[in-house]
């Protein structure tokens, strides 16, 4: 049943991808959702996701929907997870680190995730049989980099000025000082590439479902771990840990001893 998912899953993404593409690096439209933090959404957020829920209900009219832009359908055992456009901000700006996000989650649990970058038409795919990677109608498997020494490792964050309450900054900070490097912009893309085995960790806050459930297949398939700061289950979003290996990933908790 996984490869009919999956085979419907990366035909609809890539079509729905290369509908975001008639809007990147040209004059679109931003408008701000509501909060004091500035927020964009564009038209090619909202047509991208109108367009995969479209094609789920003609496919699957029993299957829920769930969505950052558009009201969730709540029915049934399986249900599909959209985020149109992880890394508006990154869209909006003409560069590269954003990607549209499908899971299928049975009953809550996400079995199947893709992250798809039109630009470069770069698939990413987390299923049970394992993670792969597609370019161009090339697959190769992916495999996270099996680094267990915190001070050698790679760490990727959207944004550290994300953590403004001072309990995650002490936390993330001591993280960001325990490693070899720090690289930032990364959005769902930075979990791409440690999913490649690129990099070592991931650390974000302010996460919301729609913006981690298709990537936790595709990380814990290519042989990584994910959880929240607590080791706890990161499908509800929030603080989240991603991590190479086991080994990397328990260090990287204790450093970060996060307590809110």
């Amino acid at each position: 049943m996984t490869s009919e998912f999956t085979k419907f899953a990366c035909d609809l993404i890539k079509r729905a991808g290369k509908r975001t593409l008639t809007h990147f690096r040209q004059s679109v439209v931003v408008d701000r959702k509501d909060g004091e933090d500035f927020d964009p959404v564009t038209v090619a957020d909202k047509q991208c996701e109108y367009f995969i829920r479209q094609e789920i209900r003609r496919k699957y009219p029993s299957h829920g929907i769930i969505g950052e832009e558009y009201d969730d359908l709540v029915q049934g055992r399986f249900s599909w997870v959209i985020d149109p456009i992880d890394g508006t901000r990154a869209f909006i700006s003409g560069l590269l680190h954003w990607g549209v996000l499908l899971a299928l989650c049975d009953e809550g649990q996400p079995i199947l995730g893709l992250m798809y970058q039109p630009f470069t038409d770069e698939l990413f795919v987390g299923e049970p049989d394992g993670s792969w990677y597609s370019r161009h109608n090339k697959k190769t498997t992916l495999n996270t980099r099996n680094e267990t020494d915190l001070p050698s490792a790679t760490l990727m964050t959207t944004d550290p000025r994300l953590f403004r309450e001072k309990s995650q900054s002490r936390s993330y900070q001591r993280l960001e000082n325990s490693v070899r490097l720090t690289r930032y912009g990364g959005d769902c893309y930075q979990y791409a590439v440690l999913s490649a085995g690129s990099i070592d960790l991931v650390c974000e806050n302010q996460l919301n479902p729609w913006d981690i459930l298709a990537l936790i297949p595709i990380v814990l398939n290519a042989g990584g771990s994910i959880t929240d700061w607590r080791g706890g289950d990161p499908t509800k979003g929030g603080h989240i840990l991603a991590s190479g290996s086991c080994e990397l990933h328990e260090a990287a908790l204790e450093v970060l001893d996060y307590h809110d």
